[in-house]
């Protein structure tokens, strides 16, 4: 059977720092913390919450500066029904194409991550 938690790091490493919660400024390659407002970039350690949409697609909830200790899915974002983790990652600049076919060659992903907190889908 698989590790759901190496599933979700393989899942999640390269994805890029950003999405509908999280803004993230693509021509610059920096996120800001969304505890402290500080501008993130290229070889910054992070934590992220993340929640798997629909057991589809994993999409970005918080990102934190390591230095926060945001460790926990508590901590992060509270329970919800999707499964959902807390990783800790390295912001890499691997730029990003999005879905209209743009290229942004300053964005920054998810790199080195390791998982810190998994929950698995709640079902009713």
């Amino acid at each position: 059977m698989d590790d759901p938690r190496a599933r979700v790091a393989r899942a999640v490493s390269g994805m890029v720092a950003g999405g509908y919660a999280v803004d993230f400024d693509l021509g610059n390659g920096s996120v800001p913390c969304d505890q402290c407002d500080r501008s993130l970039g290229n070889g910054d350690e992070v934590t992220a919450a993340l929640s798997c949409y629909e057991g589809h697609t994993w999409e970005l909830y918080g990102l934190y500066c390591a230095a926060h200790g945001v460790e926990t899915i508590g901590a992060s974002m509270g329970a919800g029904s999707d499964e959902q983790a807390v990783v800790a990652a390295t912001l890499e600049p691997t730029g990003y194409h999005d879905p209209r076919g743009d290229h942004h060659p300053e964005a920054v992903s998810l790199g080195g991550v390791d998982v810190l907190d998994y929950a698995p889908m709640a079902y009713d």
